[in-house]
């Protein structure tokens, strides 16, 4: 078994066959991975039903018991939501939202932030962890109708994998379109 991208690899040689639907079990020994949604009003949300259109404000707080100079923090969306660029020039800025007391703007200015990408599926962050928590925000704007896994965090040392941390399984999501209510 081999683990990759938070998904636990199996090769079945009799087979042929590689399964990659596993998900890796929760892991907190070195890297902690925790998600937080929240509506764009900053309040935590607590129900797993969204309406297209909907725009989330999502919350990845990540620490290790160690410092990782060059540590990659993978947070795949599910399908039926997108993530929103925050780099740019028009649109949804970051500065804009407030969750728990902090602007997600300034928090997103922390210089322990080295990079981050927004991309459709996923956001990423390179960071360096030094033992202090760590927070990032991205926002997900809800697209599509349906019900959705959810795929859980993860984070690990760019140069040793096998320094990382998986964060929890969480229920499925869905999404309605309330045109078609």
């Amino acid at each position: 078994e081999k683990e990759q991208q938070g998904f636990a690899f199996t090769a079945d040689e009799s087979q042929g066959a590689l399964d990659l639907t596993v998900p890796l079990a929760p892991r907190t020994d070195r890297i902690t991975v925790e998600r937080t949604w929240f509506g764009s009003n900053g309040k935590p949300l607590t129900g797993r039903e969204f309406k297209t259109g909907d725009v989330l404000v999502m919350r990845v707080r990540v620490s290790a018991t160690q410092r990782i100079k060059d540590a990659l923090v993978v947070e795949r969306v599910p399908a039926g939501m997108e993530v929103e660029n925050l780099n740019l020039s028009q649109g949804i800025k970051a500065s804009e939202f407030v969750v728990d007391g902090v602007n997600v703007g300034a928090a997103l200015a922390d210089t322990r932030i080295k990079h981050s990408e927004y991309r459709d599926d996923r956001f990423v962050a390179a960071a360096d962890l030094n033992g202090r928590p760590l927070d990032l925000f991205y926002l997900l704007r809800v697209v599509t109708p349906g019900r959705y896994v959810v795929p859980a965090p993860f984070a690990e040392d760019m140069y040793r994998p096998d320094v990382r941390g998986v964060g929890k399984p969480e229920a499925d999501v869905v999404v309605v379109d309330p045109r078609n209510r």
